[in-house]
C-alpha cells in the first residue's frame, strides 16, 4: 500500500519582530525558521520523514499582525487514525518548536496557529522546503 500524504493548510498570525521586512525577506526568515525547527526533530511525531513546510504569502491583517499562508505536507505516522488526531498532534508539534525558542527571529510572541483544512493528496513529497 503507496503511503498517504496529508496537506494541511495553515494560518500563523504573528506579532513581527522585524516588521520592516519586504515579503520576500520575511518569507525568507520564516522559511528559516522552519528548516531549524525540521532540523531539530520538531514535527517528528508527525511523521517519520521530514514534512514539507511552504510558505505561500505574508499578508498584514491588523494593526501589527501579520498572517502567514504556511502549507505542510507529510506521510503521517499509522498512529494517527483520525482527522482529530491529526490536528491535535499538528497543533502539539507547533508548540513543541515555539517552546524550544523556535520562531524568535520571526516573532515576539508564539503565533496564533491556525489549521484551515486537513486533506489526503495524492502523489508524493516533492515540493522543496
Amino acid at each position: 500500500m503507496h503511503p498517504t500524504v496529508m496537506r494541511y493548510e495553515i494560518e500563523l498570525d504573528v506579532i513581527e519582530r522585524r516588521p520592516d521586512l519586504g515579503d520576500r525577506e520575511a518569507i525568507a526568515l520564516l522559511r528559516s525558521e522552519f528548516a531549524l525547527a525540521l532540523n531539530a526533530s520538531h514535527f517528528i511525531a508527525l511523521s517519520a520523514e521530514d514534512p514539507v513546510i511552504v510558505v505561500e504569502s505574508r499578508t498584514v491583517v491588523a494593526d501589527g499582525v501579520t498572517r502567514y499562508a504556511v502549507t505542510l505536507e507529510a506521510v503521517e505516522r499509522d498512529a494517527i487514525t483520525s482527522e482529530a488526531q491529526g490536528l491535535a498532534l499538528v497543533r502539539r508539534e507547533f508548540q513543541r518548536a515555539f517552546n524550544a525558542s523556535h520562531f524568535w527571529r520571526v516573532c515576539l510572541d508564539d503565533p496564533a496557529v491556525a489549521i484551515r483544512s486537513r486533506a489526503s493528496v495524492a502523489g508524493s513529497l516533492s515540493l522543496a522546503a
